[in-house]
């Protein structure tokens, strides 16, 4: 994970379910959620990451091509990244420039450091979240 950042261990949800309206059609459904493991990037580190909520919705279809079986599938997912607001703990950063620094080539003072300088690019803090849509065909052969 580097940077001495600890992920966390968390345990994900999911669960689904199929209807067979017909006797060759099949209605699938889910949810999900999945926390992140990410702990609160109040530092240095910027992972942007949030809980993941998802759902699921698809159809199956059984059919043959003279004696050989087929499945076929369509699906659609959407995700949602929940939204979340970081704000960076400024005694977590550090000065790139701290203050009365001088140059090294000719020792001049640099005042444009005085004050917190950082190259942290979540500083002071930022925002995140989000939708992803997914969908996909399948096709099976069995035998």
């Amino acid at each position: 994970h580097g940077g001495g950042t600890p992920f966390r261990d968390v345990v994900n949800f999911s669960a689904g379910a199929g209807w067979r309206y017909l006797p060759w059609v099949e209605l699938l459904v889910g949810v999900a959620y999945q926390p992140t493991p990410v702990p609160p990037q109040t530092g240095r580190t910027s992972y942007v990451d949030g809980d993941l909520v998802g759902l699921t919705a698809g159809h199956r279809f059984r059919f043959q091509v003279g004696n050989v079986p087929f499945e076929a599938g369509l699906y659609v997912q959407a995700w949602r990244m929940m939204d979340q607001v970081v704000y960076k703990d400024p005694s977590k950063i550090i000065d790139e420039f701290p203050d009365g620094v001088v140059t090294s080539l000719d020792g001049n003072p640099m005042p444009e450091a005085d004050g917190l300088q950082t190259n942290n690019p979540g500083f002071p803090g930022y925002r995140s979240g989000g939708w992803t849509l997914v969908s996909g065909a399948s096709l099976r052969l069995e035998f």
